[in-house]
């Protein structure tokens, strides 16, 4: 591997150890290298501004393949520019090595920056995914997406410098695998991060497989984002992050889960537990009122007045907390989304198997059951059979 202490044929010394190409770019620190190509930081003399040079390692100048390798992926670097990736400026030739001149490195490497604040973990993920989405629409190889060759900026600009030669392309979970690293990469833990939260478990389901594009791994950090914010800013009563479900309970997490939100409301009023008691009372009053009227006697063992009382006032205050429902008709109201997830239980857990919008009117057949912090109810709507939130709508 070529130094920037020791030039090689075709450089000139400039100064004590400063080495030159083409007398022209000086050579600074090594910022890439592996067995086919050395980058550097560099100074172009002719325009005085700060550059990178990609030049092919010398032990591989004697193959014509790598050298013809290296100038391909600048012809198809030239033809189209890919979102965040760094620009290529110019391809030279020195002693049968070409180089390449790429935009100045825009900061310090993924793996020296992070870790990121989970915001900034997602706009990075986001904006690999889009450079992810534009090489394929594009027909093009993917540039090597490392903690080495991902820089990030003191503005928060993400940067690919796309370092080494093309490499085999990847399937659509190998490019989610390979992002899942990245996200892993910029969770790193830190003073000021937790180790356990919704977005380092979503990085490490990515790197075990669980998504089958990029884009299913970013709809999952999408939600988890905007849920977060509901939560900080809705509702503080609501856990502020929506959990990932286990591997073992939940394996189509992928598709469980939409850019969606799942809308929140104000919660129902309960009765005072004073008001409960009292109509408690009062129902006990009736019935042994009622069965002295008939005449009827206490058992010698069991009197009715104390069954009643052990009884009656339970059932009452269950009545009362949680109102009946089934067979009432409801409109879809959703408060933070122009639609509502039905899926095919109670939970966040549950396969989403529909969307109603806003609108739809629909019957509730089922009286509310909790899970995962919300009131769920079961609802038909043209054709569809399944449960949704009761904060998501209301009366019609």
């Amino acid at each position: 591997m070529g130094s920037p202490h020791q030039p090689n044929p075709g450089q000139q010394v400039v100064g004590s150890c400063m080495p030159t190409l083409t007398d022209r770019y000086e050579l600074a620190d090594v910022v890439y290298s592996d067995d086919a190509v050395v980058a550097y930081q560099a100074h172009d003399r002719l325009l005085n501004r700060a550059v990178t040079i990609e030049l092919l390692q010398a032990q591989r100048a004697s193959d014509p393949r790598y050298a013809q390798r290296l100038v391909d992926k600048a012809r198809a670097a030239a033809l189209t520019n890919l979102p965040s990736v760094a620009a290529l400026y110019d391809q030279h030739m020195v002693d049968g090595r070409p180089f390449l001149v790429l935009e100045e490195v825009a900061g310090p490497a993924l793996s020296k920056a992070a870790p990121l604040a989970t915001d900034q973990a997602v706009a990075l993920v986001a904006a690999l995914s889009d450079t992810v989405k534009a090489a394929q629409q594009r027909q093009q190889l993917l540039p090597h997406i490392t903690e080495q060759t991902v820089r990030i900026g003191a503005d928060g600009r993400v940067q690919v410098l796309d370092f080494g030669l093309a490499q085999a392309p990847l399937s659509p979970a190998q490019i989610s695998a390979q992002l899942g690293r990245i996200l892993s990469i910029a969770m790193a833990s830190g003073d000021e991060i937790p180790t356990n939260t919704p977005v380092r478990r979503i990085a490490e389901r990515a790197l075990a497989g669980h998504y089958a594009t990029p884009d299913d791994l970013l709809a999952d950090l999408r939600a988890v984002e905007e849920h977060a914010k509901q939560a900080t800013t809705v509702l503080p009563r609501i856990p502020p992050t929506m959990p990932v479900p286990d591997d073992d309970a939940q394996p189509q997490a992928t598709t469980a889960w939409t850019t969606e939100t799942e809308p929140v409301g104000p919660r129902r009023r309960r009765l005072p537990l004073g008001l409960l008691l009292r109509a408690g009372g009062v129902l006990l009053l009736l019935l042994v009122g009622g069965m002295l009227f008939r005449g009827g006697e206490a058992s010698p063992t069991a009197p009715a007045g104390s069954a009643a009382t052990n009884a009656q006032p339970s059932a009452a205050a269950t009545a009362a907390a949680a109102p009946v429902l089934s067979g009432e008709r409801y409109i879809v109201a959703a408060r933070n989304s122009r639609t509502v997830r039905v899926r095919s239980g109670p939970g966040i857990s549950s396969p989403q198997i529909a969307s109603l919008a806003n609108g739809t009117a629909v019957q509730v057949v089922s009286d509310p059951q909790p899970a995962d912090g919300y009131r769920w109810v079961r609802i038909i709507a043209d054709g569809v059979d399944g449960w949704c939130i009761l904060e998501a709508l209301r009366k019609g």
